[in-house]
């Protein structure tokens, strides 16, 4: 009977040192979550798109102040709500 407590405490012990160890790991990962610059990230995600997407954002608002338009409130395809 003592022997099979010891293997269940031992089995718990190992189960929770796995679990904090894991989310240990994760709540890092988590921190620097593209990890681009950061050789040890578990995700390496490239930067490169959002400064694309930024470079079209700037170069199109330019357009738009070079040709004298306003640049509307709402984005590109939204819907206008009007009360009736």
């Amino acid at each position: 009977m003592m022997w099979h407590a010891f293997h269940e405490s031992l089995f718990f012990v190992g189960l929770i040192t796995f679990l904090f160890s894991f989310l240990g790991l994760l709540i890092r990962d988590l921190d620097n979550p593209f990890g681009y610059y950061d050789g040890a990230s578990g995700e390496d995600v490239s930067l490169r798109p959002l400064g694309a997407t930024a470079d079209r954002l700037r170069d199109a608002t330019a357009d738009h102040h070079a040709a004298g338009r306003e640049m509307s409130a709402q984005p590109v395809g939204a819907f206008s709500v009007t009360n009736a």
